[in-house]
């Protein structure tokens, strides 16, 4: 029974790890942009984000230089399935938003969203949130990001 329960509890590990697999943001998610030592990781599954029609939630929070918040910035536009919202430009000294809509994985709708804000010269904070689940809209997802 033990070594049933250890199988699953892998082989679920393992489902949660390659949930970004196959995209381009799956290198900063596997530090290949920022060194993962420098992020702040956090994962949630179950009843707390079942409210917002969502099943699974993952975000990074780290500094990056300017260089490399373009390079995350660009990698999550290569992932671009169907609904982009972009607020601030390339460069930009105070916010920058960008949300994508991913292509599906079965029935799960994916979502990456990306946000930096200007800390200091050459120095941004970024935010980068892996969503998926039931929920289909880039615009309710939004609203709920902002509450």
């Amino acid at each position: 029974m033990r070594k049933i329960i250890f199988v699953t509890l892998m082989c679920f590990s393992a489902m949660i790890a390659d949930a970004q697999h196959g995209l381009a943001v799956n290198n900063v998610f596997e530090g290949r942009i920022v060194p993962l030592e420098k992020m702040v990781e956090t994962r949630v599954r179950g009843k707390d984000i079942a409210k917002y029609q969502l099943s699974y939630f993952r975000s990074l929070r780290f500094e990056a230089t300017v260089a490399q918040t373009d390079e995350i910035f660009a990698l999550v536009e290569k992932d671009v399935h169907e609904e982009l919202i972009r607020s601030g430009g390339k460069g930009s000294k105070t916010t920058r938003t960008l949300m994508v809509r991913l292509r599906p994985a079965g029935k799960a709708n994916r979502f990456v969203c990306v946000k930096s804000r200007n800390l200091f010269d050459k120095h941004n904070e970024v935010i980068l949130i892996y969503m998926e689940g039931a929920l289909n809209s880039l615009e309710k997802l939004g609203e709920i990001l902002k509450n």
